[in-house]
């Protein structure tokens, strides 16, 4: 697999006429401009919302040439390299922890949960997952984003209450641990369309 994308950015194999589509070649360049706006202001990036300013600033001759000066960007079209831009190095490992985190509680939990709720989990985690590859070239837009809170919620609270039951063949999900889990989620989203 990793081949076939190699093979798909030199414009090769299955991928090469997918890769070489235009809207692919732009969110190329606000990858590019996001890693160099990281590179310039790696400590605290330049805000939230800022890579639209910088946005101009950045982008290389080449793409300026191809789309004209009327073409602009308020997003990376990546959310952990938005993250990189709001917030730094430091966003970028909050996030990635965040993501580290919610695969390394599924993959400990998953092997031990005997009950129904290993299905309800592993839809949960799908879920999530499916957030998490939309992420990648997408923009974080907030009638989306806030799906990708809530799963992380979920999946982060009821690892936690498997955790704490430690006995993983009678989990029962309760609705008030739900709610817990909900909440947890939602104020992931708060805190971060806030900031």
């Amino acid at each position: 697999f990793p081949v076939t994308i190699g093979c798909g950015f030199a414009g090769k194999g299955p991928l090469g006429p997918l890769i070489e589509q235009n809207t692919f070649l732009n969110r190329i360049e606000y990858w590019r401009i996001a890693i160099h706006i990281i590179r310039d202001f790696p400590l605290f990036g330049v805000g939230p919302d800022g890579y639209s300013q910088f946005y101009q600033q950045y982008r290389s001759l080449e793409y300026t040439v191809r789309y004209g000066t009327g073409l602009s960007s308020s997003a990376a079209h990546n959310v952990l390299l938005q993250w990189g831009t709001n917030y730094g190095i430091a966003g970028i490992a909050i996030y990635g922890t965040l993501i580290t985190i919610c695969i390394c509680r599924f993959l400990f939990i998953n092997k031990r949960i005997q009950s129904t709720d290993k299905f309800l989990f592993q839809i949960t985690f799908t879920l999530w997952i499916t957030y998490q590859a939309t992420a990648l070239i997408s923009i974080e837009q907030i009638g989306v984003a806030i799906w990708g809170w809530v799963f992380t919620g979920i999946i982060l609270g009821w690892s936690n209450k498997f955790i704490a039951q430690g006995d993983f063949k009678i989990a029962y999900f309760s609705s008030r641990a739900n709610s817990r889990v909900i909440s947890s989620g939602l104020d992931g989203f708060v805190f971060h369309s806030v900031s």
